[in-house]
């Protein structure tokens, strides 16, 4: 569908070159589902830009032009218009054709549970609904490239899964592939490529549960700072986050040594390890690593 190869962009700063994407290369597929992850400044939002052809890169090569739509993190819709008169006008703008309008609003309603709405000004709605409205109208294009930037951002659980039901729908009815920028790990999570960014470069990739089985463990046992001494797993890796300290082992000795600890009334708890452990030891600033 479209590939990017050695791909680079910088942006002047105080007289300098300052690099936003670095050597980035990557290639997306019809109804894939990829998420870029890592801190502010890794480049996600220029990384999408580019995508969305609204950046041009400084170097590097581009092979491909889908239809591409975006969702901001920002509603891109007028408060004042109804659900349908802003996916309406948005569909005349970009040149879909009058008699299919209608029917192309129709069928994106019903994947976004949106019919009864249909005609409720924008400005009515409540934030997920309103993003689900925003997402319908990116829809309207027939895009085969959605990106996404933060699209859940400040939604409650139940409207950020109502969001990633429809995005769900429109991989699978229309074959659309989807781009996520997110700090929301268990977002990523449910992503067939997860893309770690730092300083602009792709550090990783790779589906969440490869990354989480590089970790060497596959449970975490989670006890407070203040007991960590208490805590003994010789052939745990061990790192610290925060005003916590966490211990995982791949091996039932997790278990064991919890039981332990609840005998000597030390709080603790047990998990299984996740993408947020992943990112924790590649970005944050409060995490070290520290051998057992």
């Amino acid at each position: 569908m479209i590939e990017l190869h050695n791909i680079s962009k910088s942006y002047a700063s105080t007289g300098r070159s300052r690099p936003a994407v670095q050597g980035v290369s990557l290639t997306i597929r019809p109804g894939e589902f990829l998420a870029l992850v890592g801190p502010n400044g890794s480049g996600k939002s220029t990384l999408l830009g580019i995508l969305a052809g609204t950046l041009a890169p400084d170097h590097g090569e581009i092979i491909g032009r889908p239809r591409v739509s975006v969702v901001l993190q920002t509603v891109a819709l007028d408060p004042l218009l109804t659900i349908r008169e802003n996916a309406t006008i948005f569909a005349r703008v970009f040149g879909v054709p009058g008699d299919e309008i209608d029917q192309r609003f129709e069928s994106l309603a019903r994947i976004a549970t949106l019919s009864d709405r249909a005609d409720d000004r924008v400005g009515s709605l409540s934030g997920g609904l309103a993003r689900r409205a925003d997402i319908l109208r990116a829809a309207m294009t027939r895009p085969e490239l959605l990106l996404l930037d933060e699209p859940t951002s400040g939604l409650d659980r139940t409207s950020q899964a109502a969001v990633f039901e429809m995005l769900e729908s429109l991989r699978k009815d229309h074959r659309v592939a989807i781009v996520l920028a997110t700090h929301l790990l268990s977002e990523a999570e449910s992503a067939d490529r997860v893309l770690l960014l730092r300083q602009g470069r792709i550090i990783r990739e790779g589906s969440a549960e490869s990354f989480v089985a590089e970790l060497g463990f596959s449970h975490v046992l989670h006890v407070t700072a203040g007991d960590a001494e208490a805590v003994d797993l010789p052939d745990a890796v061990k790192y610290a986050r925060g005003g916590e300290v966490f211990f995982g082992d791949s091996s039932e000795a997790i278990r064991t040594e919890a039981d332990r600890l609840f005998e000597q009334d030390i709080p603790v708890a047990t998990r299984a390890a996740n993408l947020a452990d992943v990112y924790d030891i590649e970005f944050s600033s409060h995490t070290s690593e520290v051998s057992a």
